[in-house]
Parts: C-alpha cells; sequence; structure tokens
C-alpha cells in the first residue's frame, strides 16, 4: 500500500515537473535571459568585492575572510526566499484568473500534495541557479570550496526549503482570502534582505537589529551554509540556529497548512477560487 503511494505520488510529481518545464521551455529569451542573469550577478559582485581589501573586514573572518564568497552564497541563496514568498503565491493567483486552481482542488489529491506540485519545479529550477553561481564562482572566480562540509551543506539546503516554506504558505493563504498577499510578501521579503545578512554580516549591525535578525529563518540558513560551505563547519557547531530553523521547519510548516486549509475551505463556500 504504502509503495502504490508513494508510486502514484511522483508520478503525479513528476507530470507538474513536465508540464512546467515545457511553459517554461517555451519563451525560450525568458529562460536563456534567466540563466544568463546569474553569470551577469556573478559579475557585479565579483567586481564589487574588489573594493574591500583581501582579506575583507573582521567580521568576514569566519567565512575565510573574502567578500566575494560571502555575498555570493547569500546572494545565492535569497533566491529560496523569493521562491518562497512569491513563488507560490504567484502560482495560486495564476490559477485564479486563468480558472485552473478550482479544477486542481475539487480532486481527490490532498491539498498539501498540490501545494507540493506545484512548487516543485520551481524549487528544482532554482536549486539549479544556485548550483550553477557556485559552480561559476569556484571555477572562474576564485571560491574555494575545497574544504566544505558537503553533508552539512545539503542538510542546510534542505532545511532552507522547509523552513522558508511555511512563509510562502501562509502568503498563498492570504491571496486565497484577499486576492493580493503582495504587500505581506515584500515586506517580509525586504525585511529578511535587510537583517539576513544576505550582503553584508549581521554583525556589523547595531545590536537591536542583531536580536532581530534572530527571528528570521534566512539568518540562519546562511549562516550555516556559509560555514559549511566556506569553512568546514559540521551541522552541529550552530545548535541555536540549527533550532529555529527546525522549529521553523517542523512547527510552523504544519500550522501553515492548517491555516492554508482553513482558507481554502472558505475559498470554497465563498467562489474565490475562480474570481479575479
Amino acid at each position: 500500500m504504502t509503495s502504490l503511494f508513494a508510486a502514484r505520488f511522483w508520478r503525479k510529481a513528476w507530470a507538474f515537473v513536465v508540464r512546467d518545464f515545457l511553459d517554461e521551455a517555451s519563451y525560450k529569451l525568458y529562460f536563456f535571459l534567466t540563466l544568463w542573469g546569474v553569470v551577469f550577478a556573478v559579475l557585479v559582485f565579483f567586481f564589487l568585492s574588489r573594493v574591500i581589501p583581501e582579506q575583507g573586514a573582521a567580521a568576514l573572518a569566519p567565512y575565510g575572510g573574502r567578500y566575494f564568497p560571502f555575498v555570493l552564497v547569500g546572494f545565492a541563496m535569497a533566491h529560496y526566499l523569493e521562491l518562497a514568498m512569491h513563488g507560490l503565491g504567484r502560482r495560486i493567483r495564476e490559477g485564479q484568473l486563468l480558472g485552473t486552481l478550482e479544477a486542481l482542488f475539487v480532486t481527490r489529491t490532498p491539498a498539501w500534495q498540490i501545494l507540493f506540485f506545484l512548487v516543485l519545479y520551481p524549487f528544482l529550477f532554482t536549486s539549479l541557479m544556485v548550483m550553477l553561481y557556485l559552480a561559476l564562482g569556484w571555477a572562474f572566480f576564485g571560491v574555494d570550496l575545497s574544504h566544505a562540509a558537503w553533508g552539512s551543506a545539503l542538510a542546510f539546503f534542505l532545511l532552507t526549503g522547509l523552513s522558508l516554506a511555511p512563509l510562502g504558505i501562509l502568503s498563498a493563504a492570504l491571496i486565497l482570502l484577499v486576492k493580493r498577499g503582495d504587500p505581506v510578501s515584500f515586506a517580509v521579503t525586504g525585511l529578511s534582505y535587510l537583517l539576513s545578512g544576505v550582503f553584508y554580516p549581521v554583525e556589523v549591525m547595531p545590536g537591536w537589529l542583531q536580536t532581530a535578525a534572530q527571528f528570521f529563518p534566512l539568518t540562519h540558513s546562511l549562516e550555516g551554509l556559509r560555514r559549511s560551505l566556506l569553512a568546514g563547519a559540521p551541522l552541529w557547531e550552530d545548535p541555536f540556529g540549527l533550532a529555529v530553523l527546525l522549529f521553523f521547519a517542523a512547527g510552523l510548516l504544519p500550522f501553515s497548512l492548517w491555516v492554508f486549509g482553513r482558507a481554502l475551505a472558505y475559498a470554497r463556500r465563498t467562489g474565490g477560487l475562480h474570481h479575479y
């Protein structure tokens, strides 16, 4: 029974991935420019890093002392934040406008599976972009990954996705209810960019902002990934950060799914699944 469920689950998942890939690939120029955007971003940050002395600021010492690897990891991983805060909500809103959302949610497939299927291809494509950032940095710009703890890095990659997922699901629930989730999503995204150390170490901010940064999962994702990729740190080196990520992943994920379920039930009663 379990194997039959798994086979059906992954068959549906593969169907969504193929559908979304064919849709994206049909816009060849957009697909091409998206990948080239990675190259342009790497070049921008590389040239920017040359303004900072080779040894960097003291705050960069735990990450090898160089600014370019620091910001490369930060900006690459911020794509997961963008996906979480805007990706799922955008798919929900598109389904409302095109009239396909109701057809999805009247099937026997559980809502949590549909949410997973909707975001699976964007997650895989985002992961490809992150790998491309790191590969370009390593191959052409001297990013040293020889000491990377790849097991820890993989764990933080997965925890990043799981810890940010509740925020995206809550944003999607808000879109179901009010048809607009952008103000909240943009606020959370902007605060994360400001506080989580995407472009600069958290330690350079005032103390009260450093405290505020601890409430954002991206802060701890970036800290763990940078230490594991650039300094070879083990997974358990930062137990507090690991606990925060596990709280978001294991604690808030079920809550966000419950909230989405209530929002979905309300949208079904009021016809909100297909309203503009």
